[in-house]
C-alpha cells in the first residue's frame, strides 16, 4: 500500500508522528519540525530530481542523516548535502522522492534557485528554437557550440600559461 493512500497518514521517519499533508503531496512534520518529504513529481516540478542528485557534497560541514528509509518503498535513502554555509541535508530515493532533514520546501527552493533559473532559461531557449525552421535551428545550435569551444580554448590557454 502506498504512503499516499493510508487513512491515518504517513509517519515521520524521526518522531513517528503523523506527517501533515499539503495539497501538492508535500508531507511535513509539524509536531517536532523533523523535516519534510517531497514526492519525486513535486521535486521534478520544483528543481528537477537530476539537480538534486548532482548536488555537490560538503562533508566538512554536513552531518549524515541518521538511517532514514523511503516513505514509499522503505529502502534506505541516499544522503546528499548541499550548501557552503547553512547545510541542507537531503535523503533521496531516486524512485519516490526526498526527505529534507529539519527543513522545508522553501529552503530547498532557495538553495536550488540558480539551477531552477538555468533550467527555466534552457526551456525558454528550446521553446524559441522550436519556433524556427530546422535550418535556422541548426545554425543557432552551431553558433552556441562555437561559443562553448571558444570558452574552452580560452580556459586551456589560461591553464597552459600557468604551467
Amino acid at each position: 500500500m502506498s504512503v499516499y493512500r493510508t487513512s491515518a497518514g504517513a509517519s515521520c521517519p524521526r518522531c513517528r508522528n503523523v506527517l501533515a499533508r499539503e495539497t501538492d503531496g508535500e508531507l511535513r512534520c509539524t509536531q517536532n519540525g523533523c523535516g519534510t518529504w517531497l514526492p519525486k513529481k513535486l521535486v521534478d516540478d520544483i528543481v528537477g530530481m537530476d539537480a538534486v542528485a548532482r548536488s555537490k557534497g560538503n562533508p566538512f560541514r554536513a552531518t549524515p542523516l541518521r538511517p532514514t528509509k523511503c516513505l514509499v518503498c522503505k529502502q534506505p535513502l541516499n544522503d546528499l548535502y548541499k550548501g557552503a554555509h547553512d547545510v541542507l541535508t537531503i535523503g533521496q530515493c531516486v524512485e519516490h522522492g526526498i526527505w529534507i532533514e529539519r527543513s522545508s520546501r522553501s529552503d530547498l527552493e532557495a538553495l536550488f534557485a540558480p539551477e531552477r533559473r538555468a533550467r527555466e532559461a534552457a526551456a525558454a531557449r528550446e521553446a524559441e528554437l522550436a519556433k524556427l525552421d530546422p535550418v535556422d535551428q541548426l545554425a543557432l545550435r552551431v553558433e552556441q557550440l562555437e561559443k562553448v569551444v571558444s570558452q574552452l580554448q580560452a580556459e586551456i590557454s589560461s591553464l597552459k600559461s600557468r604551467l
